[in-house]
């Protein structure tokens, strides 16, 4: 008798639920339109503004009714508002807009966050999937510097396509060396060092060998 009665219920929370990925997609869609906006005004125009999410999260525990406490209803808020930031959104709740990325050969510096976004960033996610977590053996810092190194920092499948190589779901390993600069509460530069050739080697392309055999 009792299954009788949760069936109907479970139907109703499917439906809530499909209502609310319907209105957190139409959400993002508004966002994203805010950001491009934000571009097309002034580049100089901050991409992240934490006090526009504190007024967001106040709201809302304001309108809370319960059962679900403010503190629970405000972390959900959190984690959706953190979902539907664009990459520059993002990117600038940790980096300072006119951030440098000094980056490897093959890839170039880049200045700014919509710059480093479009350069590196985007390519980086959209190219690589099954991203594993960084393993980085050695840690320092030293006043406003940090850096971590040792390899394979983490593991990726290049399924979109990286640097010119052809999409596969070969598993690959990446060696690489961060070190940062802050400023303030925010990093300012990046200097990567990425083993580019062990890459490509990983994927049948020995470019060393390659030049040999052109001298």
């Amino acid at each position: 008798m009792s299954k009788n009665k949760i069936k109907p219920i479970r139907k109703k929370i499917d439906l809530i639920d499909h209502q609310i990925l319907k209105l957190i997609q139409k959400r993002g869609s508004l966002a994203q339109k805010i950001g491009d906006l934000k571009g097309l005004i002034n580049s100089k125009i901050p991409f992240y503004k934490p006090s526009r999410e504190a007024e967001i999260l106040r709201n809302i525990a304001k309108l809370n009714e319960g059962p679900i406490s403010d503190e629970k209803i405000k972390y959900i808020f959190k984690e959706i508002i953190s979902s539907c930031l664009s990459l520059e959104e993002e990117l600038a709740r940790t980096w300072h807009n006119d951030m440098i990325w000094w980056g490897p050969a093959g890839i170039g510096a880049t200045y700014t966050i919509s710059r480093y976004a479009q350069q590196h960033s985007g390519p980086f996610r959209s190219g690589l999937s099954d991203r594993s977590f960084t393993r980085h053996i050695s840690r320092i810092a030293e006043g406003h510097y940090s850096g971590f190194f040792g390899w394979p920092n983490f593991t990726a499948k290049p399924t979109g396509g990286y640097l010119g190589l052809p999409a596969s779901d070969k598993k690959c390993e990446f060696r690489v060396i961060d070190i940062y600069r802050r400023e303030g509460n925010k990093l300012k530069e990046n200097w990567i060092f990425i083993d580019l050739l062990y890459l490509f080697l990983q994927n049948g392309k020995d470019i060393l060998r390659n030049l040999d055999q052109l001298n």
